[in-house]
């Protein structure tokens, strides 16, 4: 098939959740004979220069970056509440954008269409009266739970105001959405049961986010020993309810834990670490700031804790941990969308004081580590190779035609 993937940020470089698991689709259809053109939006935020895109990827994905500046103002955003638009989603469009999609359709005849997230749709008009391609919509999350949970939570009388209209209009934007693909390829099963509960009747294909484990990083598996048993967590802290279960678990989990164990040590590692944590306000704590290799940064250590809350679709760097043989210990949210098991290959509850017996039997029980680690191994390559991933969407559009 020859196919056109749109990315509502750069695929490459592979440097974060969304990013990581584009770039890994494109490698997974690539890999399996498909020919695949990449376009993704070049963001303030992400920003790549494309000088430093290896060439062989830019030649053999067509690699194109369009400037689009997506970044929140206060002018736009106050004009746009006299609209009925989401303005989650009129920032990600822009003439640049429609010209590179208009270009790519008129010298190409795709096959399929692969939207990345639901912000990559915002031509999907266009996208209709230019081209017969099957489209995709590949949805990274349910976008309105994240906005509803956002709005649920918030304690602020006017950011809840206005919280509610953007998560209502975003929903309704969604809901329209789905009508208009042709296939709906959640990287969650529960992003599917969100959709169904909501009235789609569009084709859906749980399509797993897909890890190379030919890579180096995954290639090889080394069951953890003693002085591996070390908790970390590595993810950028710019969202308010990651912050907010990081909260949670330092001062109901780790405070009272380390009592108990003064010499366990917790390494943190990522951009945006809000002063309070900085600060070493909590006993044991070892932060890293700012952007880190997080495969790297996993090795030689051994229990990734990842409290969460709030949000849709899959974490990641669980499947990632997973990937790597790493013990996970999470909330009930965490493990959204990763059909894993309690107790065999990951560990999860909601209770601080459950989470504080969970990681004090890690210390204690070195065999019940390498157990719960080589489960979450062979879990993931079940589960997460690239290739089976990216044949799994291949064979659900081929199942429209």
């Amino acid at each position: 098939m020859k196919i056109l993937q749109i990315c509502h940020k750069p695929a490459y470089p592979p440097i974060d959740g969304a990013s990581i698991a584009m770039y890994n689709l494109y490698n997974g259809l690539s890999n399996n004979g498909h020919q695949v053109h990449v376009l993704a939006i070049n963001t303030y935020k992400q920003y790549c220069n494309i000088k430093t895109v290896p060439l062989n990827f830019i030649t053999e994905s067509n690699y194109t970056l369009v400037d689009v500046d997506i970044r929140v103002r206060a002018i736009p955003a106050f004009l746009n509440l006299f609209t009925d638009k989401s303005y989650n989603i009129v920032r990600f469009g822009s003439v640049a954008l429609r010209d590179a999609i208009e270009k790519l359709i008129e010298n190409n005849t795709y096959d399929t269409v692969i939207l990345e997230s639901l912000y990559a749709t915002v031509h999907i008009d266009l996208l209709r009266q230019k081209t017969n391609a099957k489209i995709v919509l590949r949805s990274h999350n349910a976008e309105f739970k994240i906005w509803e949970n956002l709005y649920n939570n918030e304690k602020n009388t006017l950011k809840k105001w206005y919280l509610n209209i953007l998560s209502k209009r975003l929903k309704k934007y969604e809901k329209e959405t789905l009508k208009k693909v042709d296939l709906i390829a959640a990287i969650s099963r529960d992003d599917n049961v969100v959709f169904k509960s909501e009235g789609c009747l569009t084709p859906m294909e749980y399509t797993p986010f897909g890890i190379n484990f030919n890579d180096e990083e995954f290639k090889e598996y080394v069951s953890p020993e003693k002085e591996d048993l070390v908790f970390f967590h590595v993810g950028s802290m710019d969202w308010i309810p990651h912050q907010e279960a990081f909260r949670w678990f330092l001062e109901k989990v780790w405070t009272p834990l380390n009592i108990k164990y003064p010499r366990a040590k917790l390494h943190l590692a990522g951009s945006k670490m809000p002063e309070w944590i900085t600060r070493g306000k909590f006993p044991n704590v070892i932060v890293t700031s700012g952007y880190v290799e997080g495969k790297t940064f996993m090795n030689k250590k051994c229990i990734m804790v990842v409290p969460s809350f709030s949000g849709s679709g899959i974490r990641i760097k669980i499947a990632e941990g997973m990937a790597k043989g790493k013990v996970v210990v999470t909330t009930k949210n965490g493990a959204m969308g990763i059909p894993c098991t309690h107790n065999e290959n990951i560990f999860i509850s909601d209770s601080a004081d459950e989470w504080i017996s969970i990681l004090s039997r890690c210390m204690q029980d070195l065999e019940l580590v390498k157990q719960i680690s080589k489960n979450a191994r062979a879990f993931s390559k079940r589960e997460f190779d690239y290739n089976l991933a990216a044949n799994k969407l291949i064979e659900a559009v081929k199942n429209l035609y």
